[in-house]
Formats: structure tokens, C-alpha cells, sequence
């Protein structure tokens, strides 16, 4: 499997925010890569500053193992195809 079919499996987009259920760890994916295993991981960058005033450090992950809590770019609902007319769409012509 090449990257390109790896990044369509990938449930992950660039700018989601995502959250490791098993250490609790949530922020923004900022990067992903592809291994020469065929695995695909995800940088995942916290927002915040810490205790210091610094950028906190961000963490990598398995892309199968991070949950997705805001998409960047959700999937549109599927349209209803077919089926009998509405009435009051006719009236308005």
C-alpha cells in the first residue's frame, strides 16, 4: 500500500481536533506520517501554554487510535435522492 491509499484510510485531517481516549492527551493534528510499515501517525499539538509560559509539547499517535471531537472539514449530510415531490416547492414557480 502506498501513502496515498494510507492518507484516504487515515481517519484524521490536518486541523482536526482529536483526543486519545486511553491517556485522556486532546489537541490539534498538526501532522501526519507515513511509516515504511504502513502505519500512519499523527502529531497531535495541545493548545495552551504550560505552568511557564511556553508552547506545550506536542505528542504522536497511532491514527487508529485517536477519536475525532471537531473535524476541520465535516462530512456533508448524503442527500435524499427521489421519493415524491414536495407540493409547496411546486406552488412557488
Amino acid at each position: 500500500m502506498n501513502e496515498r491509499e494510507l492518507f484516504k484510510k487515515c481517519s484524521v485531517e490536518l486541523g482536526d481536533e482529536v483526543k486519545d481516549p486511553i491517556t485522556g492527551f486532546v489537541g490539534t493534528a498538526v501532522a501526519v506520517t507515513f511509516w515504511i510499515n504502513n502505519c500512519a501517525r499523527v502529531c497531535v499539538q495541545p493548545k495552551g501554554l504550560d505552568k511557564e509560559g511556553k508552547v506545550k509539547s506536542s505528542e504522536t499517535f497511532d491514527h487508529m487510535q485517536l477519536v475525532v471531537t471537531k473535524a476541520i472539514n465535516p462530512k456533508p449530510e448524503p442527500r435524499k435522492n427521489g421519493g415524491p415531490c414536495d407540493d409547496r416547492a411546486s406552488q412557488k414557480r
